[in-house]
């Protein structure tokens, strides 16, 4: 996406939410790709990820979409909501850490490395030539 056109998508998303107060006003990507003549809804998750601050005012989220908060309440649920995220993101990352060493693979400061090739026990081989065991 050009620069322009990313200007452009940013600028009919802040004329739609300044409009949005209050949650019962909330607007759904699905809307905002609609009303914004956006390509789909990855551009618009895209876009309010990236270009929140650029919007000049509060934004918030939920499960009826984006909206301008008219409460104290509905920015810190808000909050709250994204700090649980965090803890819950953080603690499935633990995990995975954890598992990822247990089933083999190599820490190595920030990165994973792929486990070591497992060798054969040389001493417990079948002699394929002459079937016998050593």
């Amino acid at each position: 996406m050009t620069k322009d056109k990313e200007i452009l998508y940013v600028s009919r998303i802040r004329e739609l939410l300044y409009c949005a107060r209050g949650r019962k006003n909330a607007i759904t990507l699905d809307r905002m790709v609609k009303i914004c003549q956006l390509p789909n809804r990855r551009v618009a998750e895209s876009l309010m990820e990236n270009h929140l601050e650029d919007l000049g005012f509060c934004v918030v989220s939920g499960d009826k979409g984006y909206w301008r908060p008219i409460t104290a309440d509905e920015v810190n649920h808000y909050q709250n909501s994204l700090q649980s995220r965090i803890r819950k993101i953080a603690k499935r990352k633990a995990s995975s850490r954890r598992m990822a060493v247990q089933d083999g693979f190599i820490r190595e400061g920030k990165i994973f490395k792929d486990p070591p090739a497992i060798q054969g026990d040389l001493f417990s081989q079948t002699n394929t030539t002459t079937g016998a065991t050593p």
